[in-house]
């Protein structure tokens, strides 16, 4: 997905270079992004796995200076879903064999607030920086089958964690960008029984609108 996002982003960049006309910083803006969500977590069951995400930030910037600008966003953004599998067998008190089926799945939803700054390069090339505060909610949903009879087990980790993004755009017209995007969520506090902290490293593409 990241590269067919990419690819639409370089075509239309390249047929819409001689029109493009300078961005502007100030004033409403949205911004949609879709991306893949890195895992990393204390537990190996999960680490290293990753799962698509997407969500949409909204806020307003004041332009600071020529170049500058500073604002304010607030958006809800998906970090997906992990999976993980084991198939194995358990041993019963009488010696006999049983095979058991252990199916894990993980996920987290985060609600952000914080402040952004976006630095013109150009007429049509611009940076942006993010730095704020994500209400994380965390679901760790664990199944085991075994014997023909199954069991369910469920934990919720939600916390306060920081968040923290860089990106490039490029504006298409005066008021859409079309940007790539890095942003990092920390993890803040314990809440498993496993005692996991959750990381996450969302690399994706995005389309910002400016009112």
């Amino acid at each position: 997905m990241k590269r067919t996002v990419f690819a639409t982003a370089v075509a239309l960049s390249l047929s819409l270079v001689s029109v493009a006309a300078t961005a502007s910083s100030s004033g409403a803006f949205v911004r949609f992004e879709g991306a893949r969500a890195n895992y990393d977590i204390d537990s190996a069951q999960h680490d290293g796995k990753s799962a698509r995400a997407f969500g949409v930030t909204a806020g307003y910037r004041w332009q600071l200076s020529k170049p500058l600008a500073f604002g304010i966003e607030a958006g809800y953004m998906n970090l997906g879903t992990v999976k993980d599998q084991f198939d194995g067998v358990l041993y019963k008190d009488n010696g006999s064999r049983q095979a058991v089926t252990i199916r894990s799945e993980l996920g987290t939803r985060s609600f952000l607030f914080g402040p952004t700054v976006r630095w013109n390069m150009s007429p049509a090339w611009s940076l942006t920086g993010r730095l704020g505060i994500a209400h994380a909610r965390t679901r760790v949903v664990d199944r085991i089958d075994a014997g023909g009879t199954s069991r369910s087990h469920r934990n919720t980790l939600v916390r306060n964690t920081a968040y923290a993004g860089v990106g490039v755009g490029y504006a298409v017209t005066s008021n859409i960008d079309l940007g790539l995007n890095v942003t990092h969520y920390s993890a803040s506090g314990r809440g498993y029984s496993v005692n996991e902290d959750v990381n996450t490293n969302v690399v994706g593409a995005s389309v910002e609108v400016r009112f």
